[in-house]
């Protein structure tokens, strides 16, 4: 399928995610992912090669370390405290928000050990 093919299916077969005609575009909860729709090839590609998967999910993982690292060096360097209590506050926000829009983890999920 194409990309334009994609969306398109998203787009006729979203209100009917819950029906059993939606297949692989929804789960057993009848949630539409977007998302794993329209990348449903790299995630074969990962699935049959879990070393690849591990490299991706690790460079992930370094790449969110990288981002904390300015606020730390704002915080200790320059003793600016403003920054991290703003990062702080919009994690507590996050969190608090997450528990309300918790959706179950869907069963093509894709674990690794280098995921942080």
């Amino acid at each position: 399928m194409s990309l334009l093919e994609d969306v398109l299916y998203v787009k006729l077969q979203g209100s009917d995610a819950a029906s059993p005609s939606a297949g692989p575009a929804s789960d057993d909860f009848g949630i539409v992912d977007t998302g794993f729709l329209l990348t449903r090839r790299l995630h074969a590609y990962l699935e049959a090669n879990p070393i690849v998967n591990d490299v991706c999910a690790l460079l992930n993982t370094l790449f969110c370390a990288g981002i904390g690292y300015y606020p730390l060096r704002v915080t200790f360097w320059d003793a600016d405290y403003t920054l991290i209590f703003r990062c702080l506050a919009t994690q507590a926000f996050r969190g608090f928000c997450a528990t309300f829009t918790f959706l179950p983890p869907s069963p093509q999920f894709l674990p690794s050990y280098y995921d942080w």
